[in-house]
């Protein structure tokens, strides 16, 4: 049951590529002479790989090979969405612990890419807008320290969308999700797995999502939900993990940010493709993971 369910999702969100794809501007099924995106690379243990130069990377749509006008490190600040539905419900991950992820995620983004700006969203239960991009600083650090909750459900893909349309509207063309939700709470979301994809898409933010799991293994699961997650990170140029304890989630959080800072921007040419065209990126080391987005 459980490998048709994911079929079905799977073929959900493909429809709702190609189904964006058919009404998005025309703008972006033009021979634009250049095209840019961020790309993160990871060694073999997962931690950023940062010396890499123009000549590393290759980028090809639909087969057809690119030329690299230039890849660099980004130094442009990035806006980022935290998503989450406050944990809750199990002593693994306190609201202590939370307070430590985000917060510690956000101190090396904005250490990593001064300037940076970020939104507040939570979802354990309704949508809810806690902070904004022109949100101060000191308010949103604050905001963080008070996300305890005992809400016995949450809202995953109601919450992806709501956030999607959140970084469209992002200060910065560098744009992040950063999502941290419980595998163990059961998913009430309105919307179908399609919806939410088109609007990942049309925000064209990277998409970084963290599901903890209950130590004890007791987790819901949703098939919806963790498809979404997964290969709606792998499209946009993200990355989806799975944790089973504190300690996990700790480190994962700080990998991930560290991997965003170490973004590099690529720019390349002609850029050329049709509205269903797909995107390859790829560097000349052996042994790393290339996370840059597929959908164009």
């Amino acid at each position: 049951m459980r490998g048709a369910l994911t079929r079905r999702h799977a073929a959900a969100l493909a429809l709702a590529v190609s189904t964006f794809a058919l009404f998005r501007p025309s703008v972006l099924g033009t021979t634009a002479a250049q095209e840019r995106i961020y790309v993160a690379v990871a060694d073999r243990e997962g931690q950023a790989v940062t010396d890499l130069t123009a000549a590393d990377f290759s980028v090809a749509i639909d087969g057809t090979v690119q030329e690299i006008v230039s890849a660099a490190p980004a130094t442009d600040p990035v806006s980022v969405v935290l998503l989450t539905d406050r944990l809750g419900l199990e002593p693994t991950y306190s609201s202590f612990r939370l307070h430590s992820v985000l917060s510690g995620f956000v101190k090396r983004i904005r250490a990593g890419a001064p300037g940076s700006r970020f939104a507040l969203t939570t979802f354990d239960g309704p949508v809810v807008h806690l902070a904004s991009f022109a949100t101060p600083p000191a308010n949103l650090d604050r905001m963080l320290g008070r996300l305890s909750t005992n809400a016995p459900e949450a809202a995953f893909l109601d919450a992806m969308a709501d956030a999607a349309q959140t970084a469209g509207a992002a200060p910065t063309d560098r744009r992040v999700i950063f999502a941290v939700f419980a595998g163990y709470r059961p998913d009430l979301s309105t919307i179908f797995i399609d919806t939410a994809a088109a609007a990942l898409l049309a925000s064209k933010g990277s998409l970084w999502a963290i599901e903890v799991r209950a130590s004890s293994g007791n987790s819901f699961g949703n098939a919806a939900r963790e498809h979404l997650a997964d290969r709606g990170s792998t499209l946009s140029g993200g990355l989806y993990e799975a944790v089973g304890s504190g300690v996990g989630l700790e480190t994962v959080s700080r990998r991930m940010a560290d991997l965003i800072v170490a973004q590099y921007v690529v720019t390349y040419a002609p850029g050329r493709g049709g509205l269903h065209s797909r995107r390859t990126v790829n560097v000349s080391r052996s042994g790393v993971q290339v996370m840059a987005p597929i959908w164009r």
